[in-house]
């Protein structure tokens, strides 16, 4: 649970600054007029988020986070098993496109919420009824720290491998908390560190990286439009089950070597020279600072035209503005008439054991369609 600090030296992290290009060598003409996405990164940044980890109730850790949007806050309520699946809990209009680049279940069900806090004087009352349906009541009390921690490099404690390989920023991280839990109107018990400190947390956070996908792309002008999931994709992540947790249909600008796409909450650039990607980035609605960026090194070849051989990247993972919270390696290659790509994470741990594995295929004219799921770790 403990945080840690940057993965990369400063020569490392120098290393992506000026990325050169793939040097693939290219044997056949692009199959489609735009550039390639060849994977699917996302990020968010909760201004407030109250963790706290019970005992005996099915459940292990609660997260109730508060995210500042273009139309006002809206309120989260994110239970996790011991396992590590997370179930989101919120009454956003669509939930199911809400942040839709991350198939994280989700639950479209009231919050009230009554927010009382004041300057770094945090006070939530919460009622909602779990995923679980129990009646749920949470009284959070608590102080947000003036300043970062010493590590702000956090943390994800297993959740959500299914559907996310991420990391995070601990921006502020408070332990001087109060909180009362019931549940059916019964009292439940807090868990605590060595039997003695209690796993109540006051967060401000940001998190970003790779996200299990499915979508599939057709061509405009200047443009294409972007539907999750892809047709050919409705197994949920987290169960196995038929129909995927999210859906969106998108519409991406492409202008300068730039693919972009605005989504109210967030906004998600990919960077491309000569068509090959160099950088990506997500920035969120009211903030000046990227919520988090993907730098490569060299360039990650054109994923739209046939090449020879494995082309590979090495890349940097930065958060709020916390250079190298992550590294791996990205590697990409032909098979037949599919295009392969593998997401290698090598530090920190808790990335480095959420491998993906990725294809895309050119199903007609103007047309792509891609996948991105969990893979086994790396021998």
């Amino acid at each position: 649970m403990l945080p840690a600090g940057s993965v990369l030296g400063p020569t490392e992290l120098a290393h992506f600054e000026d990325p050169q290009a793939s040097g693939v060598a290219y044997v056949g003409e692009a199959k489609v007029d735009h550039p390639v996405l060849p994977f699917q990164i996302f990020g968010l940044y909760y201004d407030l988020d109250l963790v706290l980890v019970t005992k005996d109730t099915g459940w292990d850790m609660h997260e109730y986070a508060r995210i500042e949007t273009p139309g006002g806050a809206i309120w989260m309520a994110k239970d996790s098993r011991p396992d590590g699946d997370q179930t989101i809990v919120s009454e956003v209009t669509q939930l199911e496109s809400l942040v839709a680049e991350v198939p994280v279940p989700r639950i479209s069900r009231a919050i009230e919420v009554e927010d009382l806090s004041q300057d770094d004087q945090v006070d939530v009352r919460l009622s909602y009824q779990n995923p679980d349906g129990v009646a749920t009541e949470v009284h959070f009390r608590g102080q947000i720290p003036d300043q970062p921690p010493a590590r702000r490099n956090g943390s994800t404690m297993g959740h959500s491998r299914q559907a996310v390989a991420a990391v995070l920023d601990l921006q502020r991280f408070g332990q001087r908390n109060q909180a009362t839990v019931t549940m059916n109107g019964e009292p439940v018990s807090i868990a605590r560190v060595l039997g003695v400190f209690p796993m109540l947390y006051t967060l401000q956070q940001a998190q970003g990286g790779f996200a299990v996908s499915s979508w599939e792309t057709q061509a405009g002008a200047d443009s294409f439009v972007l539907t999750r999931p892809s047709s050919e994709t409705a197994w949920d992540p987290a169960t196995g089950t038929e129909g995927w947790p999210t859906a969106r249909t998108e519409m991406w600008t492409v202008q300068d070597g730039k693919v972009s796409g605005d989504f109210g909450v967030n906004r998600i650039a990919y960077h491309f020279e000569d068509r090959e990607m160099v950088y990506a980035r997500v920035d969120q609605a009211g903030r000046d600072i990227p919520v988090f960026e993907l730098f490569l090194s060299p360039a990650l070849p054109d994923l739209s035209r046939p090449f020879e051989g494995l082309a590979q990247s090495e890349f940097r993972m930065d958060v709020n503005g916390q250079r190298g919270h992550g590294r791996g390696t990205i590697r990409a290659h032909w098979n037949d008439d599919q295009v392969e790509v593998e997401i290698i994470p090598e530090a920190p741990w808790w990335l480095a054991d959420r491998p993906m594995h990725g294809v895309t295929i050119y199903p007609d004219i103007g047309q792509t369609e891609s996948w991105i799921q969990r893979s086994a770790l790396p021998e």
